[in-house]
């Protein structure tokens, strides 16, 4: 069952479907002279929807991934503090709700704080939301607490370290993401290069292209184009997805 938060919004899936489609009307006009040319696109339509919620979802678990990580701070200082577990969870939360208004795990974390009170162990509630989620490093909190609880240790000091790992996770995927803005810029310009080539030959010599649109060969070349630009978006996509 898929993840609440990981279910695109009707609006986004609405925008999402008008952009391809005006994007499938412009690639038809361009590549087959045609507005119905959109028929030889639609094909391609849901490989792009795919990626795009690939895309769509691997954002949100990175906001998942820092929203928890803030949270997970203030549970530290609440332990340093002197609080229990499961009472530095509550005290957090209470500090993270009027802190943090935009976070999106604002309703997960509401159902742990319930949950406590309900009795339920935090361990517990914790893997499920990581499981959920797919964001390891809330599942890998949930086996540090069992294993803090089965064989003893310093659980405030436990909880820190792994904060700061988390802290320079984050830190370190924002490196890779400014180090490779440029490369993602470079390969939108490769994409565009063809269609603006093509757009610059029907304004300057339209003529020239008629082949192209008249001839079943031409269509053929056309096409084959078209999928080789599709596929090259795919594979840059997947070039410049680096997990931390």
């Amino acid at each position: 069952m898929e993840f609440e938060l990981y279910k695109p919004r009707l609006q986004w899936m609405g925008v999402e479907i008008i952009k391809l489609t005006i994007l499938g009307i412009f690639l038809g006009c361009l590549f087959y002279d045609r507005w119905y040319g959109i028929i030889f696109v639609i094909p391609f339509i849901p490989t792009v929807l795919s990626e795009k919620k690939r895309i769509y979802i691997s954002n949100m678990k990175r906001r998942i991934k820092e929203n928890f990580t803030d949270f997970i701070l203030l549970v530290s200082g609440s332990l340093g503090a002197g609080y229990s577990l499961e009472n530095a969870f509550c005290k957090a939360y209470e500090e993270y709700e009027k802190n943090y208004t935009e976070s999106i795990i604002l309703g997960e974390l509401k159902k742990i704080v319930n949950g406590i009170g309900c009795n339920k162990r935090l361990e517990d509630m914790l893997l499920g939301f990581g499981e959920k989620s797919g964001v390891k490093e809330i599942s890998d909190l949930a086996d540090l607490i069992v294993t803090a609880k089965i064989y003893g240790g310093n659980l405030i000091k436990l909880i820190r370290q792994t904060t700061n790992v988390y802290k320079e996770n984050c830190l370190v995927e924002m490196e890779i993401e400014t180090t490779v803005s440029a490369k993602k810029l470079e390969g939108k310009i490769m994409l565009w290069a063809p269609i603006l080539i093509i757009i610059y030959m029907r304004l300057t010599n339209g003529s020239y292209m008629d082949i192209l649109y008249e001839t079943l060969f031409g269509r053929t070349i056309m096409t084959v184009s078209l999928s080789v630009i599709v596929i090259a978006w795919a594979w840059i996509n997947k070039i410049v997805r680096i997990e931390v």
